[in-house]
């Protein structure tokens, strides 16, 4: 029995090598531009989990000068907050002195080396008057994911 196509097949079924290899490069050239912004959105969304902490633990240290009229300067304990165990950085022992007076400073490490920046660490740098400051130890870090998450 002889099975009819419709008019105008030629017989010729499937995509020639031409065409597959066509497609396999444009994936290929999408998937080289769209990697590093992934992978950045990832870090920068776990970076945001410190910088949590941080605005929490600024809340607390601002009650806690209001109090006492001088910012804790030592174990994070001592504040009226429980600080969270963080899952992408190591927890910090110690507040200490910031760069103005009065003032504090923390710091969190990257608890492994992230794919694109490797181990780095987060200060946060707050005074009684003006904004905080938060810094990255690697330049990169500093202009791709604080950039848009300064506190």
């Amino acid at each position: 029995m002889k099975t009819q196509h419709p008019q105008g097949f030629d017989g010729a079924a499937g995509f020639t090598m031409i065409e597959l290899v066509l497609v396999v490069l444009i994936i290929g050239i999408l998937a080289a531009v769209s990697a590093p912004r992934y992978f950045r959105l990832v870090e920068r969304n776990r970076t945001e989990e410190a910088i949590q902490a941080f605005r929490a633990i600024k809340g607390a240290q601002d009650r806690y000068f209001s109090k006492h009229g001088a910012y804790l300067i030592g174990p994070v304990g001592g504040l009226d907050i429980v600080v969270p165990n963080l899952q992408y950085f190591n927890a910090w022992p110690n507040m200490t002195a910031g760069t103005g007076v009065p003032s504090w400073r923390i710091r969190a490490t990257r608890n492994r080396a992230a794919s694109i920046y490797g181990a780095y660490v987060l200060t946060f740098d707050a005074r009684a008057a003006g904004a905080p400051s938060l810094t990255c130890s690697n330049a990169a870090c500093q202009n791709d994911l604080l950039a848009a998450l300064i506190p």
